[in-house]
């Protein structure tokens, strides 16, 4: 059987400068991607730009590491480009 992993799509990243980013999260909703020091995956408000809501790009993912050096870092797939708009 095959399964899906979702994926952020490149238009939903907020750039803050410096190479980081926000994500909109779920996409059409004004709220960002939050990742949790434990991996789970929350929301927070469009604009918050905290530790556990900021990411990098590195190539096809996005790295979350919200406890910094001294947690884990988490990734989350993103695509460039996609059919239906």
């Amino acid at each position: 059987m095959i399964q899906t992993v979702h994926a952020i799509h490149r238009q939903q990243l907020n750039d803050l400068g410096n190479g980081e980013f926000t994500v909109r999260y779920p996409a059409d909703a004004d709220t960002v991607l939050s990742i949790q020091p434990d991996g789970s995956v929350q929301t927070r408000p469009h604009g918050t730009t905290g530790a556990y809501e900021r990411c990098r790009r590195n190539g096809t993912s996005l790295a979350f590491r919200p406890l910094g050096v001294k947690g884990a870092t988490y990734i989350v797939p993103i695509v460039d480009d996609a059919p239906n708009g």
